[in-house]
Order: C-alpha cells, then sequence, then structure tokens
C-alpha cells in the first residue's frame, strides 16, 4: 500500500455536452427548405414581400423516396408546376443568404432519439424554464425576402399584384356578410381593409408581365364525349 501523501483536485460532476444540449423537439430530421406560391403575398414597411411556405424532403411526402427516388429536383418540379418558386439553398443569387437552412442536434425523448432539427438561419430556439421559446429574426428574414425579389428568384408584377388584391376584395366581401358582427369579424374587416390600401398605393410603380417568348394560340374543341352530345 503506497502512504506517500498525495493531493487531488475534484471535477465537477456534469452530463455530456451532447446530452445537454440536444434541443428537445418532436419531429427529427425535417429536411426541407422555402417555397413561394405565386399569389402568396404581403405589404410590409412599404414594399411587396413574399410569404414562404417550406417544402419537405421526407420520405412518404411529395413523392419522395418512392421506388427509391431521392432527388430533391423531383420534388421541386412538383412545385415549379404549379407556379412556385423554389428558393434553392445553394443557389448564387441567394449572394449572403446562400444556404440559409441551418441544423441543431435534436433529441425526441419520448423515442429516445437523436439527430438533427432543420431550421431558417434566421431562426434561434431557446431553452426557458424546461420550455423551447422560438425567436426569428423578423429584420433579417424581411431582408431575405426582399432580397428574394430584387434578384428575380421570385417575381412580383402588376397582373400579380391585381390578382392578389382581387383575392383579398373577395375575402373582404365574404366577411362583411357574415351575420354576426363579432370583435373578431371587426378586426378581420379593418385588417382586409388596410392590406387592400396598402397594396394599391404600391401598384403603380410595378412592371408589367413579360411577354411571353412564344406566342401560342388554342383551338377550342367540342367535347364529343359528353353524355349531352347525343
Amino acid at each position: 500500500m503506497d502512504l506517500t501523501a498525495k493531493s487531488f483536485s475534484p471535477e465537477r460532476v456534469r452530463t455530456s455536452k451532447e446530452a445537454r444540449d440536444f434541443l428537445p423537439v418532436e419531429w427529427l430530421n425535417n429536411v426541407h427548405e422555402l417555397v413561394h406560391k405565386p399569389l402568396d403575398w404581403e405589404v410590409k414597411n412599404g414594399q411587396w414581400l413574399p410569404i414562404l411556405s417550406p417544402i419537405f424532403f421526407l420520405r412518404g411526402l411529395n413523392n419522395y423516396d418512392d421506388n427509391g427516388q431521392t432527388d430533391p429536383e423531383a420534388v421541386r418540379r412538383i412545385y415549379r408546376a404549379k407556379g412556385c418558386a423554389c428558393i434553392v439553398p445553394d443557389d448564387d443569387r441567394l449572394a449572403e443568404y446562400k444556404h440559409y437552412i441551418a441544423t441543431v442536434p435534436a433529441a425526441n425523448t419520448a423515442y429516445g432519439s437523436v439527430g438533427k432539427y432543420y431550421l431558417t438561419i434566421f431562426e434561434s430556439p431557446e431553452m426557458v424554464a424546461g420550455r423551447v421559446i422560438w425567436r426569428r429574426d423578423e429584420k433579417a428574414y424581411d431582408a431575405f425576402r426582399a432580397h428574394l425579389v430584387a434578384a428575380g428568384i421570385v417575381v412580383m408584377n402588376s397582373t400579380i399584384a391585381e390578382l392578389v388584391i382581387a383575392a383579398k376584395r373577395e375575402a373582404l366581401s365574404t366577411m362583411e356578410q357574415v351575420p354576426m358582427n363579432t370583435t373578431s369579424k371587426q378586426r378581420t374587416i379593418a385588417k382586409l381593409t388596410a392590406d387592400i390600401a396598402d397594396m394599391e398605393a404600391l401598384t403603380a410603380g410595378l412592371t408589367k408581365p413579360k411577354a411571353a417568348s412564344v406566342k401560342r394560340t388554342f383551338r377550342v374543341e367540342r367535347d364529343t364525349t359528353s353524355p349531352h352530345s347525343e
């Protein structure tokens, strides 16, 4: 037995960095990017800004991984066929916003699984009192959306504005016909009215849509398969 005097430096007991820093989520590996539907617009701070939605690259969604298909471009083609603009993260036109999708280490405690949680660079989850608080840098996000317009990744012109305003007017008319005069109804009518006014104020400076490079005409044909053609 060694009786030589020795001193020991105690160290705090701590869990592993991985276990401590995992973001608790219900959905792991939610690989996605953003897409813009052609008529999803809002006016904010005196400018037209696209309203963006996520498209997911997950097995069973949008034909992804069907028969071994794992090409994101196949999913994008589905949306482009509907007139949508896909915001591809490695598009050089994004400039400083290139690779705007990020990840954080995440865990699903209900299933005991770990992986990644995908989010945009404008979002920042924060753990407070055991809860996840989501924050978004609205100023940076709006600058990103404005850049999409300036770079021509999403398109706004006078015709699109007319369609967006027409849809707002229809929604306003529908709301005005609701029989119950509730606070929610009044609030919605006020919001729609303000939106229409703001949008109309910005239509004058918009360009007209580009003419098609090839003019196409369509010949109307009778439907001889209809049961009424007998």
